[in-house]
């Protein structure tokens, strides 16, 4: 498996990130909307408000992508020369 630049700005800006601002902090099992198949709830809390979103799979597998994205969340905020990325208003262009 090719090693990809994204991957490396990623496991850079992880080593830069020891105290992460992201934590997945709930996984509930929900009913599906078809009655179909097991479902979960995550809860990713950290910024500005909470990350809530669902997927099917085991306890164990939806524990295991959400904590994922947490991770992947707190190395976005890092990527371009150390300086965080705060996502946001934008703000108004003075000329």
């Amino acid at each position: 498996m090719a090693v990809t630049s994204k991957s490396k700005k990623l496991d850079k800006a992880r080593g830069k990130n020891a105290d992460p601002l992201y934590r997945l902090t709930k996984v509930e099992r929900i009913r599906s909307v078809d009655g179909r198949g097991v479902w979960h709830r995550y809860i990713i809390e950290g910024g500005y408000a909470p990350v809530t979103g669902s997927r099917s799979g085991t306890k164990e597998q939806v524990t295991t992508y959400a904590t994922k994205l947490a991770e992947e969340m707190n190395a976005r905020r890092f990527l371009r020369d150390g300086k965080q990325i705060v996502i946001g208003k934008p703000k108004p262009r003075t000329q």
